[in-house]
């Protein structure tokens, strides 16, 4: 398994681009400003991009007009949720389609969304582009790449669970001991650190938890962490040892 450091560099606000651009390598397609863009500082493109989201912006939209930007399943997905988790997924899948327009150069709502027999996600039609989507409370993680398999996780941080148990029994022994050698005030930071990691690489590997038990789903991927905000813990994981990850974007909801 491949670790990167866990380096936090400062979460910048969207890049617009002001030039019609090529989105994550794409040729031919052009950006219009009003969309988030990957863009790096020195003007260059990313093939990974990876976006924060505040589900409880007060500019996120609602209703109908929330409702207009999805698709049928995905409305049907939150209908026997609460009120307010169902507003959170919701607009955790908006925010997605709006990225996934972004980089393809097309219409959102037109996307046709599915998933592999392993559960993947996929956009119809978008060969060589993969994309993960993770969302725990108020807050998401979307990631897109034109450079193999990508998988995202986020997890708000909740004490008062048997992390050491948890841990030996999905994500396996090893985990459990580090967790052991770790003091009681610091190990539901490390587990959650530990969780989201599994998961991230889980995601891009296509498997599920329990299709993963016994087995190190991380080796040979590049996992680092990303700084989602105080209270939550992230992830993202490719299975391009060798790339760069790029600066997380917030998402902004007015664009």
């Amino acid at each position: 398994m491949h670790i990167i450091p866990a380096v936090h560099p400062p979460v910048e606000a969207a890049h617009v681009a002001t030039r019609p651009v090529a989105p994550l390598g794409l040729a031919g397609a052009a950006w219009t400003v009003t969309r988030p863009v990957p863009v790096e500082r020195d003007g260059t493109l990313s093939l990974v991009g990876v976006w924060i989201v505040d589900l409880d912006d007060a500019r996120a939209p609602q209703g109908s007009e929330l409702a207009a930007g999805l698709s049928g399943d995905e409305l049907a997905g939150a209908s026997s949720r609460s009120i307010d988790v169902a507003r959170r997924w919701l607009r955790s899948h908006y925010s997605l389609r709006r990225i996934l327009g972004a980089c393809l150069d097309q219409d959102p709502a037109s996307l046709k969304i599915e998933s592999t027999e392993l559960g993947q996600p996929f956009v119809d039609g978008a060969r060589g582009f993969a994309f993960s989507l993770s969302h725990s409370w108020d807050r998401a993680l979307v990631a897109v790449s034109r450079a193999g398999a990508v998988g995202v996780d986020v997890e708000r941080i909740r004490p008062g669970l048997h992390e050491t148990a948890i841990a030996q029994r999905i994500i396996g022994g090893g985990a459990s001991e580090t967790l052991e050698k770790t003091t009681p005030s610091s190990r539901t930071d490390a587990f959650f650190r530990m969780w989201v990691r599994h998961e991230a690489a889980l995601k891009c590997r296509g498997v599920g938890l329990v299709a993963a038990i016994g087995s190190d789903v991380a080796d040979g991927l590049a996992i680092t962490d990303v700084e989602v905000g105080v209270g939550y813990t992230g992830a993202l994981a490719t299975d391009s040892p060798a790339l760069l990850i790029s600066t997380p974007i917030r998402y902004d909801w007015s664009l």
